[in-house]
């Protein structure tokens, strides 16, 4: 009776562990996109902000 129980229950535990893989692997590309963007970003503010000394001097 409880194999019975196990192999149904079984594909569902299958499917939450793939759900939890793939959500999983979305939170890491959102991470390594935020990663690249502030990057970018922090550059382009230490550019200005040696256009702004560049200026004063």
């Amino acid at each position: 009776m409880v194999e019975h129980f196990l192999r149904i229950l079984s594909p569902v535990n299958e499917e939450r562990g793939q759900a939890l893989a793939e959500y999983s692997l979305l939170l890491a590309f959102v991470a390594m996109a935020c990663v690249i963007a502030l990057g970018a970003l922090g550059l382009a503010v230490a550019g200005q902000i040696d256009v702004v000394t560049a200026a004063f001097s």
